[in-house]
């Protein structure tokens, strides 16, 4: 059964999308949303809003540390597609696990 917070995206778009944010400034606090808005998954933090073509589905936002999932993407192995997953509390990319929370509106 297919879950609702799970999508494949290309790698080498991914990587772009993290490397956007490599300067900005970030703390503890930053955050990045995750969500689906007119058939992309976005990729919104406090400086950028990146849409990346996806396939799978996306309910609702996911907020997760912006630090953190730009350092994850960015030491991606090579693949050519990875898969983000949304589950109780954690957010899968690739192989790696991330802190992650639901959060109201955009």
């Amino acid at each position: 059964m297919p879950s609702n917070n799970e999508v494949t995206i290309a790698r080498a778009a991914l990587k772009r999308a993290a490397a956007k944010t490599a300067g900005e400034q970030h703390d503890e606090r930053d955050l990045a949303l995750l969500y689906m808005e007119d058939d992309r998954f976005a990729i919104e933090t406090p400086a950028t809003v990146t849409r990346l073509k996806a396939a799978g589905h996306w309910a609702g936002m996911i907020a997760v540390r912006a630090l953190e999932l730009q350092r994850v993407i960015s030491a991606l192995p090579a693949s050519k597609e990875v898969t983000l997953f949304y589950s109780n509390g954690w957010l899968l990319v690739g192989d790696e696990r991330l802190t992650a929370k639901v959060v109201d509106g955009v």
